[in-house]
C-alpha cells in the first residue's frame, strides 16, 4: 500500500513547479552569497567600511526604488505595468522608482563622502566620475529590482500563496522586503569590482 502512495505521489508531482522552487532558491542563494563576497574581497584592515558602504548602497537603490515607485504610482499610476503578476504596479510608479534609486546611491554616496573626508570611513576618493556610474547603477538596479519584485510574485501565484509569511504584519512577509534585492545584489558585486576595484 505505501508503495502504491508513493507511486501515485510522484505521478503528481509538478516538475515544473519543482524546477521554478529550485532555480528561485538558487537565486536567493546567489543574492546574499554576493553581499558576503563584498565583505570577502573588502576587508576592514585595508578597505575600512568600503563593504559597509556597498552593502547600504543595494539596499539604498532597492528600498529607495520600491518607496518612490510606490508613491508615484499612488500619485500618477495609470498604466499598469504587469497586471496579472502584480496588479498595483504601474508605469508610472516604475519610473519613479528608477528615479528613487538614483537619488537614495547619490544621497548616501554624499553622507559617506563627508563622513570619510573627517574619519576616514572609506578609501574610495569620490570623484564626479563615481557619481555618473552611480546615476547608471541606480537606473539599472531599480529595473532589477523591480524585475526581483515580479519574479517573486510570480512565484507566489504560481504556488497559490498570497504572502510568504506574517512576520510583517501588513506586508507580504519577510521576503517582499528582500524580493528587490535580490537580482540588485549580484549586479552592484560585479559593478564594483570593474569600476571601483581590481579586485
Amino acid at each position: 500500500f505505501l508503495n502504491v502512495c508513493q507511486i501515485a505521489h510522484v505521478q503528481t508531482l509538478d516538475f515544473g513547479k519543482l524546477s521554478g522552487y529550485v532555480y528561485f532558491s538558487g537565486v536567493i542563494v546567489f543574492c546574499f552569497y554576493s553581499l558576503i563576497h563584498l565583505k570577502r574581497c573588502l576587508p576592514f584592515a585595508q578597505y575600512r567600511y568600503d563593504a559597509i558602504y556597498f552593502i547600504l548602497l543595494i539596499l539604498c537603490f532597492a528600498w529607495g526604488g520600491d518607496t518612490a515607485a510606490y508613491f508615484a504610482g499612488r500619485a500618477f499610476g495609470k498604466h499598469k505595468l504587469a497586471p496579472i503578476v502584480s496588479p498595483h504596479k504601474t508605469v508610472e510608479g516604475a519610473i519613479g522608482g528608477v528615479f528613487g534609486s538614483v537619488l537614495a546611491g547619490v544621497v548616501l554616496t554624499l553622507v559617506y563622502s563627508f563622513l570619510s573626508a573627517s574619519h576616514n570611513v572609506i578609501t574610495i576618493q569620490v570623484q564626479p566620475r563615481h557619481y555618473l556610474i552611480l546615476v547608471f547603477m541606480g537606473a539599472i538596479a531599480s529595473v532589477l529590482g523591480i524585475m526581483g519584485d515580479l519574479f517573486a510574485s510570480a512565484v507566489k501565484r504560481q504556488v497559490g500563496i498570497k504572502d510568504y509569511g506574517t512576520i510583517f504584519p501588513g506586508h507580504g512577509g519577510i521576503l517582499d522586503r528582500f524580493d528587490s534585492v535580490m537580482f540588485i545584489a549580484p549586479f552592484v558585486s560585479i559593478a564594483v569590482r570593474y569600476f571601483f576595484y581590481v579586485l
